[in-house]
């Protein structure tokens, strides 16, 4: 975190960005700024100097309080770069107190220093006439804060060992932080290890004071089989979703005694009221899936055992939605709205055990916003129709924001739109390049696509974009998985150095395949091998697939209209909610309810 004072000169450096774009001495700060956010790599550098001109087109064309808008915008953006410039290294705070200095601004005055009295002022002329710096003082942000772990690194089978967690203040990475008051705040831990039994409890509570680390939570484990054993730890906040601590323990035979080890991880985000989340944890072994609410009263968990392998009956279910799409089924509107209806409602009934329906019920009323982590997505959520006697409000995702999440994912709350790639290869749609350009219409931005498997593999290895939009064909097979067809086809095998490498993190972009299919998922040794799936880890901040045949013009309309509510501000969950009713009147075309849509819902466009 960085010191008071250095964040201060970050605030400044960014409100002198903002005030120069709009002055006569913008070219010079422009390429001073630019050639420092650079530090001596060109291309770095040229980056920076497109930014920095993109902040000077948006300001250009603005007066009066749109204006004023625009430039407190700029001046938040380019404060959180120089932030990132002063962690990254702080030996650049000379040359950037340089250049904010050399511009002779207006320096930055919060409430706080305009209450000041006149003797301050006077202070700081003194100081100025001295030669020395004067950095506003702007107060701090909350201090930030992180899970850390502590355990052995092996084990022997049937040896019983324990992680010890805690919320502490200091840490080996950079996040954004979440309120405490005064009093401290209460946050539920919950470990989850599916190849390593639990002896404690699964739920513990830790108490984080405002003014320090808290005391430890102890969870007791034991490991049987040899091999390495992958342990979750995660975070909450009444039902909103704080952080992860992903931890790996090894246990061997022969293992030798260890000492513990130190494993830091996130703690980020704030509680939302109204944020409901449901975990679910799918044992393929077993047929067995678990259920978990957690929400404010932090209900019991819910355990069911199916006696049918749930794989078939879904892949059935979305074939014959496929010919709904397709018009192939022969159904009237009216049956195919029943159609629907009734396997969401069977879905609802056969997969959602009777003790979880009626804690869904009992929260109904209150819940603003649900979101579904989940380590198996075989099941498609978007199609429940919970309906129970005398209980009934339509389809899941009518109800209110639904989105999803993975197991060790970082949501993000800020999405990026530019720059603006899509992925428009020959023998798409008839309907695909006209459904990229109107997007890109609405962007504002010229059209960019790619047509080619190693141009495509290419700009994802690099990150350089804010929106990567696919409008194609995606051919799935429960054999061989999913591809798209470029001029070689285009498969989630080509995203794993990416994920590894967490590639697309610092950009966060959004990633959306418009297409057939495109969020399913195949078995892959022990983990899943989907679009979603890649594209996350890589470091995206939102990705939306379909999980069916999809109708082209809905496709393209739902497309249109989510863009044009985030373009309007409005958050990814309720611009989804929109974008489903703008499409949802569509006699007969299921296309409304076939996107599964990965992110924060409260996350907005910058």
């Amino acid at each position: 975190m960085l010191e008071a004072d250095l964040f201060s000169l970050a605030q400044w450096a960014g409100q002198t960005v903002a005030a120069s774009a709009i002055s006569d001495a913008w070219d010079s700060a422009r390429n001073k700024a630019a050639r420092l956010l650079g530090r001596g790599d060109p291309k770095r550098e040229q980056l920076a100097w497109v930014q920095l001109e993109a902040t000077h087109d948006r300001l250009a064309v603005r007066e009066g309080a749109s204006l004023r808008r625009a430039r407190h915008q700029e001046e938040a953006r380019w404060t959180s770069r120089f932030v990132d410039l002063l962690e990254e290294d702080s030996g650049v705070e000379t040359d950037l107190r340089a250049l904010v200095e050399e511009f002779e601004l207006p320096l930055p005055v919060n409430a706080e220093s305009r209450s000041r009295s006149a003797s301050a002022s006077s202070s700081a002329e003194y100081s100025r006439r001295r030669g020395e710096s004067v950095v506003p003082r702007i107060a701090p942000p909350p201090p930030r804060r992180y899970l850390h772990g502590r355990l052995p690194d092996t084990v022997r089978p049937g040896q019983v060992f324990s992680l010890l967690v805690s919320v502490v203040r200091s840490g080996g990475a950079t996040l954004k932080h979440f309120d405490v008051p005064e009093g401290g705040r209460q946050l539920l831990l919950l470990v989850d290890a599916p190849a390593i039994k639990v002896l404690s409890e699964r739920r513990q509570y830790v108490l984080v004071p405002a003014d320090g680390d808290s005391e430890p939570v102890k969870f007791d484990l034991i490991g049987d089989v040899p091999g390495p054993c992958h342990i979750s730890v995660t975070a909450w906040d009444g039902g909103s979703y704080l952080g992860e601590l992903a931890i790996e323990v090894t246990v061997e035979r022969d293992a030798a005694p260890s000492l513990d080890r130190g494993v830091y991880s996130e703690a980020r985000g704030e509680r939302t009221d109204g944020e409901v989340t449901l975990l679910v944890r799918y044992d393929p072994r077993q047929s067995a899936y678990r259920f978990e609410f957690i929400d404010v009263d932090y209900p019991d968990e819910v355990t069911s055992q199916l006696v049918y392998d749930p794989g078939p009956k879904v892949e059935r279910l979305v074939r014959n939605l496929s010919s709904l799409a397709e018009g192939t089924a022969g159904y009237s509107p009216a049956a195919t709205r029943a159609y629907l209806v009734n396997e969401g409602v069977t879905l609802w009934q056969e997969l959602v055990p009777k003790d979880l329906r009626v804690q869904f019920w009992e929260r109904q009323q209150r819940i603003t916003q649900l979101t579904i982590r989940t380590n198996w997505d075989v099941v498609p959520w978007e199609l429940l129709y919970p309906k129970d006697q005398r209980k009934d409000a339509g389809f899941l995702v009518e109800q209110f924001p639904v989105t999803r999440a993975i197991y060790g994912w970082a949501q993000q709350r800020r999405l990026r739109l530019q720059p603006a790639r899509f992925v428009v290869p020959a023998g798409s749609p008839s309907g695909a390049k006209t459904e990229a350009q109107a997007i890109a219409g609405l962007l504002g931005t010229r059209l960019r696509t790619v047509t080619e498997l190693m141009p495509l593999v290419e700009l994802i290895s690099k990150g350089r974009f804010g929106l990567l939009h696919f409008a194609c064909h995606n051919r799935f097979d429960p054999d061989d998985g999913s591809s798209i067809k470029l001029d070689s086809p285009f498969t989630p095998t080509f995203l794993a150095t990416a994920a590894s490498d967490h590639t697309l993190a610092k950009a966060a972009p959004v990633v959306f395949i418009n297409a057939c299919s495109s969020h399913r998922q195949v078995p892959s040794y022990n983990k899943l091998d989907g679009w979603a799936e890649k594209f996350l880890r890589a470091g995206a901040a939102a990705f939306i697939g379909t999980l069916w045949e999809v109708t082209d013009g809905t496709a393209a309309e739902f497309a249109q209209e989510l863009y044009r509510r985030l373009l309007a501000g409005d958050q990814l969950g309720t611009a989804v909610m929109a974008a489903r009713h703008a499409v949802a009147a569509e006699p007969g075309d299921p296309t409304w309810l076939a996107y599964a849509v990965y992110g924060d819902p409260q996350a907005k466009t910058e």
